[in-house]
């Protein structure tokens, strides 16, 4: 089981893609949390982009992760420090020398695609409750419950056993569901709630 550097559940200090999590409404009532997000403000500085992965393996391509290097790994991940390699993996497979010049005919290229990506019907979607018992009772939208309860003894050291992960039919996932990030979200609101009532 691999897992990449712990990256925060909220952008701090930059924002790093379209769409990363800056703020955390938490609210009564659907009603008062869309009001609420309606009021965020909040005030970016243009920072140079990186529109491709060929772009950012560039010598002069700004770094996305400045401190990748720091970054608190778990499992065979293997970032390269000062770029935006965030895994390094070497494969080594028979003799590629040998290939190449016994090969009938060598055809060199470089391709590109359009971007693409699987999208699911239904949103993203996490309730966490934390019980008095300690219990965490997660309902999620997700294709890898089991990958949750792995994730929170982790980054939490909560026993497995502590933790229900209750999952709807996903339907065709198709990996889409498989990432795990508006439960730790959840679980940190909860838990800060916990402590300040």
């Amino acid at each position: 089981m691999a897992f990449s550097p712990i990256v925060p559940p909220l952008a701090v200090k930059k924002v790093r893609y379209f769409g990363e999590t800056i703020a955390v409404v938490v609210a009564e009532t659907e009603q008062i949390a869309k009001r609420a997000a309606e009021l965020i403000r909040a005030e970016f500085v243009q920072l140079p982009v990186v529109h491709s992965p060929s772009a950012a393996l560039q010598p002069e391509a700004p770094l996305i992760h400045k401190d990748l290097g720091s970054y608190q790994r778990y499992g065979p991940v293997y970032p390269v420090p000062d770029t935006n390699i965030g895994n390094h993996v070497k494969i080594r497979k028979g003799d590629m020398q040998t290939g190449w010049a016994t090969s009938e005919v060598v055809v060199e290229g470089s391709y590109a695609f359009n971007t693409s990506d699987h999208c699911a019907m239904e949103p993203r979607c996490s309730i966490v409750e934390v019980m008095p018992s300690g219990l965490i009772d997660i309902q999620t939208s997700t294709q890898d419950p089991f990958m949750i309860k792995c994730l929170f003894h982790l980054f939490f050291q909560v026993d497995q056993s502590k933790v229900v992960v209750h999952v709807q039919f996903v339907g065709g996932g198709f990996g889409g569901k498989g990432s795990t990030q508006l439960e730790y979200i959840a679980y940190l609101v909860m838990h800060l709630l916990n402590h300040l009532l």
